[in-house]
């Protein structure tokens, strides 16, 4: 049974390191720069043909993802994935016990950074494991932190992963970093980018790359994406420190809470801004005092003293970047008024004007504050306009590079001890990106989630199983999973009605490359799914496709042909016969839709002649009779 896991296959025992897509290696190929370290793996790799492997040690980002694909690429080899990840708490057997399943001219490249949390041990023993097992013409790649390496003690040659100094080769090299990219659309690499990237520290190259990966499945058009990072890319901090120094005195804090007011509500009417500045200063107990206004400019005056941008004399804004800049400044040099600004973020947020939420996500993710992200996501989940805003920030939090991990953990701590909220929130999230990207990370939240047996619940899990079934590379992975559910007590219910829906979805239809070898898989899901309530109804989108050419006839015969010989097969084909021709629409005997009910009336009668008579099924020569 295969579950996918991002870049790696698991099947009980066996963990499979795939492929990545040749348009992938291609640009990797195209736009690696050498990091430090290149040529002494290149050697090693060459040379020490005893050894075969090599480890990358570096930190997150430094290049080891992008350097071990060229690695391969230059000796010729096929470059796979595979990943050690603890993540999977749920599994049997454990990481040490997988056999990782490689063949000639592959070079693995196997990702220890997930298993920082595994017992040193274990991962050590998983590493040797790994190497007993290389086949000839095979090569081992290892990325790993420093930290995690050091305390490994592996006798396996070492190569320091260092990025250049030069901020272009650490943008390119950040921005490559196992990002699924529309290569027709290469906007990262336009020349005012580039440019401007030339022009800053490396540490501001890589805020920008992070930026760049956050936006590398937008829809927005490629100049709109080019104009936000050119906007955030600019630096603020003399304009902020400025700005603090200047409004030192005591009597000055109304016009530093007007201008974060501005920072957060972004465009925003002159009576949003100004209403969200006196909450602050409500917030904060600084006292409020409307008449003293009247001693100093109006309203429209302050916003221009603060050189607030306005398109229309109605609503005011900060220049791109800036607010987002001025906000982590705060959080940073204001420690003690980090909660109460959280909170006032928070509250402000409308579903008019949603900016403020938008500004908090931000913060959190840019300052990487857990709890920042745990709070809002349950204040928001009760609140079913704002529910939406609780997805996005988990979803973007789970793959964040610094919050990823935890947040992970904090959505299955969720899925172990489920509130209503909570349960939402995990299986939306797993059904989105977090699912599309790590597949099985999310599936292992989805399974914990499952195991709390209410209706409610469960449905909640179904959705999203079907959500993630829908896309076609997941399809196998997920019934391949569901199928291990089922041979467990407490999941063998949602994984029956996740399957009955997704074969009535047509999601269990095999492409038309599926051949008789995968019968026996099928066979074993459609077992379950004809016992569920309208279970019959599973077959009609397998044979539409069939009657249209586009699956084997000869496989679903041979599927219909084998559930016929269990007993629970019997009734519901039965039943499908009955139903098939009012959805099939087609009176003409030689049409491919009657051609195909007639051989199912054939095996019907051939495997269950009884329940044929009795269901009033006949063979069109008894008809014809």
């Amino acid at each position: 049974m295969l579950i996918n896991a991002g870049n790696v296959l698991i099947s009980g025992s066996l963990q499979v390191a795939t492929g990545l897509e040749p348009d992938d290696i291609g640009e990797m190929v195209r736009t690696y720069i050498p990091v430090d370290g290149w040529d002494t793996a290149l050697r090693l790799l060459r040379h020490q043909r005893h050894t075969r492997t090599v480890a990358l040690v570096g930190e997150p980002g430094s290049g080891r993802h992008i350097t071990a694909v060229n690695l391969a690429v230059e000796l010729g080899l096929t470059p796979r994935h595979a990943l050690a990840d603890p993540e999977m708490k749920d599994r049997t057997p454990t990481l040490e016990d997988r056999k990782l399943v490689m063949q000639a001219g592959d070079a693995c490249i196997l990702s220890l950074d997930p298993a920082g949390d595994v017992p040193r041990d274990q991962v050590r023993r998983y590493v040797q494991r790994r190497l007993s097992e290389l086949p000839p013409g095979a090569v081992l790649i290892l990325r790993v932190s420093p930290e995690l390496w050091e305390v490994l003690g592996l006798s396996i040659p070492e190569v320091l992963i260092v990025p250049t100094d030069q901020p272009l080769s650490v943008y390119k090299l950040q921005v490559q970093e196992e990002v699924e990219w529309n290569y027709g659309e290469r906007w990262w690499l336009d020349q005012r980018l580039l440019d401007r990237v030339a022009s800053v520290s490396p540490a501001e190259a890589c805020r920008l790359a992070r930026a760049v990966r956050a936006r590398s499945t937008s829809s927005l058009a490629p100049a709109e994406l080019i104009d936000q990072i050119l906007a955030i890319s600019k630096d603020w901090s003399s304009d902020i420190k400025g700005f603090f120094r200047d409004t030192e005195r005591l009597d000055t804090p109304h016009k530093r809470a007007l201008l974060i007011a501005v920072a957060a509500v972004g465009h925003g009417s002159v009576e949003q801004i100004f209403s969200a500045r006196d909450e602050l200063l409500r917030v904060l107990k600084v006292r409020n005092r409307p008449g003293e206004a009247l001693l100093g400019p109006g309203r429209f005056g302050q916003l221009q003293d603060l050189k607030a941008k306005s398109d229309d004399d109605e609503t005011f804004y900060l220049e791109p970047g800036k607010g987002a800049a001025l906000l982590r400044h705060v959080w940073k040099d204001f420690g003690d008024v980090r909660k109460p600004i959280s909170s006032w973020l928070r509250k402000i947020a409308t579903p008019d004007n949603l900016n403020p939420a938008y500004s908090y996500m931000e913060l959190a993710l840019g300052v990487g504050d857990l709890a920042m992200v745990r709070e809002a996501a349950e204040e928001w989940a009760a609140e079913p306009r704002f529910r939406q805003l609780a997805i996005d920030l988990l979803s973007v939090a789970a793959l964040d590079e610094r919050l990823g991990r935890q947040v992970r953990d904090l959505l299955y701590q969720w899925a172990t001890q489920p509130t209503k909220h909570r349960a939402e929130l995990v299986a939306l999230v797993c059904a989105g990106p977090l699912g599309h990207t790590v597949t099985d990370i999310a599936l292992t939240r989805l399974r914990r989630l499952a195991t709390h047996l209410a209706e409610e619940t469960i449905g909640l899990v179904v959705d999203a199983l079907l959500s993630l079934a829908l896309e076609p590379k997941l399809r196998v992975p997920i019934t391949d999973e569901l199928v291990r559910w089922l041979k467990d007590d407490r999941l063998a219910h949602a994984a029956a009605r996740a399957l009955s829906v997704m074969a009535q979805e047509g999601v269990m239809v095999p492409d038309a490359s599926a051949g008789r070898a995968d019968a026996e898989r099928i066979v074993e899901v459609f077992r379950v799914v004809l016992l569920q309530k309208d279970g019959e109804l599973a077959f009609l989108p397998w044979f539409a496709e069939v009657a249209a050419g586009h699956s084997s006839e000869e496989l679903f015969l041979d599927v219909v042909d084998r559930l016929l010989q269990f007993g629970e097969g019997k009734g519901p084909v039965a039943m499908f016969l009955h139903l098939a021709p009012q959805h099939a629409q087609s009176d003409d005997p030689s049409s491919q839709v009657t051609v195909l009910l007639e051989k199912l009336r054939q095996l019907l009668y051939k495997r269950a002649p009884q329940v044929a008579r009795i269901q009033g099924i006949f063979r069109t020569t008894e008809v014809q009779a």
